[in-house]
């Protein structure tokens, strides 16, 4: 067995110090999903969310509508089964989007996404929120202003873009609501903080 000598043992420390300085061996970190859809980052990896074509628009009440002259609007609304949404997240998460091949051929980005506190009618086992109203000298069209949640939206890679809430979200069910474009439904991603 050979004796270790200065020069080889200087060697040895010279390798260590190199490879722990070297960017390409340090620990990968966690890559962003590669397959078109909706993803939220959870514990160093992704949860896929399944998302759902808009299919139901609820009118408010029109006899109300009409008993008032129009005084009282008539509110039209998205409604979505379940008082909870199988997804769970935490107050703050993050979303990584990336459109399929259809949607992305329509320039579909995170800028067609808007994030909806959804209302909770419990009774009826259903969440909802607002997509137009009527009203003797109202029209509105679109998710109202009260239901909308500020996001932060970049652009993770190509054809990649991560999506967060601008603030920290309180408990409650929410739906990240996606146009389309080009005669496609809207899809919405619903999830809950708890």
């Amino acid at each position: 067995m050979r004796p270790i000598t200065k020069i080889s043992f200087g060697i040895v420390i010279l390798a260590g110090v190199v490879l722990a300085q070297s960017p390409q061996l340090a620990a990968p970190e966690t890559a962003s999903p590669s397959e078109p859809g909706m993803y939220v980052c959870k514990s160093g990896g992704f949860t896929k969310i399944i998302g759902q074509i808009v299919t139901f628009e609820r009118s408010g009440s029109l006899l109300a509508f009409a008993a008032t002259g129009g005084f009282k609007a008539a509110h039209k609304n998205v409604q979505l089964l379940g008082a909870h949404a199988q997804t769970v997240v935490e107050s703050k998460p993050v979303f990584y989007f990336i459109p399929a091949k259809q949607e992305a051929d329509a320039g579909v980005d995170a800028g067609d996404i808007v994030l909806v506190h959804l209302e909770e009618k419990q009774k009826e086992d259903r969440r909802q929120f607002e997509t137009g109203a009527v009203g003797k000298w109202r029209f509105s069209s679109g998710i109202s202003l009260a239901h909308q949640v500020q996001l932060v939206r970049s652009q993770d890679k190509p054809g990649t873009y991560k999506i967060t809430p601008a603030a920290a979200l309180d408990k409650g069910e929410y739906a990240l609501y996606l146009t389309r474009g080009e005669g496609m439904q809207p899809y919405i991603y619903d999830f809950s903080v708890q």
